[in-house]
């Protein structure tokens, strides 16, 4: 009997012990969203910007000096946030024909 009077006293310690672990760790992970930093920029050269864009390394110097696309540029060294080339690359979608016969249809329809 006292095995079992023993093991319950242990079980109930062992869960109160338990949730106050879980009351730190949710005051700590409150602490570290506070934080938290924005996160770091990635920038790359143009090489690796041919690449995602599909582009001669050419042509992305003819955009760069009709600023055609965003870039910085610090001396002679020309380099592209990683985020804001896929934004560029995203905003120069062209539509299908099906999503330009569905706009001209909506037009012809909102005319009527």
């Amino acid at each position: 009997m006292e095995t079992i009077d023993y093991l319950i006293r242990h079980v109930k310690t062992t869960i109160q012990v338990a949730k106050q672990n879980a009351e730190a760790l949710a005051r700590i992970e409150e602490r570290l969203k506070a934080l938290e930093l924005p996160p770091q920029k990635k920038y790359i050269g143009i090489e690796e910007a041919a690449e995602i864009t599909k582009y001669t390394v050419g042509t992305l110097y003819r955009k760069v000096g009709e600023k055609e696309i965003p870039f910085y540029k610090t001396g002679r060294k020309i380099m592209f946030e990683y985020t804001e080339l896929l934004k560029w690359v995203e905003e120069h979608r062209q539509a299908t024909s099906a999503e330009r016969y569905e706009s001209y249809q909506a037009k012809i329809t909102s005319k009527k």
